[in-house]
């Protein structure tokens, strides 16, 4: 297939999908893999088939997964923090609902730092008689799913923010520093979620049920 070809076909797939930003960028690498890879299956009619079968299953998967974010939104739009959580950096209709869902009520955290445990992105002190780290991995001890979810908000932030932006700002400035990218990606996630449970707590406190 021609290569302009193969990117207008992809790139219709992503759309119907509702991933149509990264048709492109997608296909190609998709392309360029396959011109340099060598495939260990036969090309025949039983291949193709496998293959159509793949991807039917794929897409199915996938638009199921949007119709349930779909409703999850529906049901997030009658919370009070829905509009708070949707407006920051981020974030969006699709990501809002999965946060507000994951976290659940944020009264039940006494403090940011209770959220950033249950997110499992806190490094807790080592000590040992006289000795104590002070460089430790996250400890992942709490909710992956909001991991994932926030990681995910992440990728957002430094694929759509510019500078200017705080939490953008701040992962080039954790970057800058040495920190690898996925390191200064989850020590943004760590400032986000504390300017997240400061933004509801806020709202909370004004409609007066905090």
């Amino acid at each position: 297939m021609k290569e302009e070809k193969f990117y207008k076909d992809v790139d219709k797939i992503a759309q119907k999908i509702g991933q149509s930003r990264a048709g492109r960028t997608l296909a190609t690498k998709v392309y360029q893999l396959a011109k340099v890879s060598y495939s260990s299956c036969p090309s025949n009619s039983s291949t193709q088939l496998i293959i159509n079968k793949s991807v039917s299953a794929l897409i199915l998967s996938i638009e199921s997964a949007n119709e349930i974010i779909s409703k999850m939104n529906d049901v997030a739009k009658t919370m009070d923090e829905y509009d708070e959580v949707k407006n920051m950096s981020g974030v969006g209709n699709r990501l809002a609902p999965i946060l507000i869902a994951e976290i659940g009520d944020i009264r039940r955290f006494k403090n940011a730092g209770s959220l950033i445990a249950y997110a499992g992105i806190d490094a807790p002190p080592y000590q040992s008689g006289q000795f104590e780290a002070v460089h430790r991995h996250i400890s992942k001890r709490g909710n992956k799913y909001l991991r994932k979810a926030g990681y995910e908000v992440m990728k957002s932030i430094k694929s759509f923010c510019k500078v200017g932006n705080e939490l953008y700002d701040y992962m080039l400035q954790k970057e800058s520093e040495g920190k690898c990218k996925k390191a200064a990606k989850i020590a943004t996630l760590n400032k986000f979620l504390r300017q997240y449970y400061g933004i509801l707590k806020k709202k909370y406190i004004e409609l007066g049920t905090w």
